[in-house]
């Protein structure tokens, strides 16, 4: 893809480069609208998992460790410690009563 005037060897982007970046764009998106319609606890849980399994090619064995960590973490530090609100789509039950 070239943007105006100047040699191909100056300025462009490569296909690859692109797609990549679509690939993590699309990601991002996937990340907004899970968290509108499942809640942001369940998706911050589900992209730690995913990432892990399709950036990161770990075993299911690691990704649960870390899923698990993950779901540690999140409750002690944003329930107990430093109490936030998260944000529960009105129609599923919520999480945290």
């Amino acid at each position: 893809m070239r943007c105006g005037n100047a040699p191909a060897d100056m300025v462009g982007v490569e296909r690859s480069y692109l797609m990549r970046s679509l690939y993590f764009l699309s990601w991002m998106f996937g990340i907004f609208f899970s968290t509108v319609a499942i809640g942001q606890f369940p998706t911050l849980i589900l992209f730690v998992g995913l990432y892990l399994k399709f950036w990161g090619n770990f075993g299911w064995k690691t990704i649960a460790i870390y899923v698990t960590g993950s779901i540690v973490f999140l409750l002690v530090m944003f329930n107990e410690i430093v109490p936030v609100l998260w944000h529960e789509p009105p129609w599923l039950p919520s999480f945290f009563v």
